[in-house]
């Protein structure tokens, strides 16, 4: 196995769990979507307790979002953690074009 330095490494690490974030908050932006009614229905059943503020909170921005907003957040979560984990792979293989494509992210 192929000695690689430690800083492509961490590098790699990062870009790795990025993706892997952007990917579940892909799928839970489009889950919202997809269950957008039932979503609403439990926000107007639901009992708050002082302690959750936080879900009332969490909640009612979700539910005040535009349905077309979710379905373009999702999507583009989900391109940017396929073209991050391209990037992770590309630098873990020490390609060229994958500094490149690092240049190109960090720039957007």
């Amino acid at each position: 196995m192929k000695k690689r330095p430690l800083g492509l490494v961490a590098i790699v690490v990062y870009k790795s769990f990025a993706a892997l974030l952007l990917m579940v908050t892909s799928i839970a932006l489009l889950l919202t979507l997809k269950n957008y009614r039932t979503l609403e229905a439990f926000s107007e059943n639901y009992v708050l307790e002082g302690k959750s503020i936080i879900i009332d909170w969490i909640l009612k921005k979700v539910i005040n979002l535009n349905p077309r907003t979710l379905a373009f957040s999702g999507i583009g979560a989900a391109v940017y953690a396929i073209v991050t984990t391209i990037e992770a792979v590309g630098l873990w293989y020490e390609k060229r074009w994958a500094h490149v494509l690092v240049l190109g992210l960090v720039g957007i």
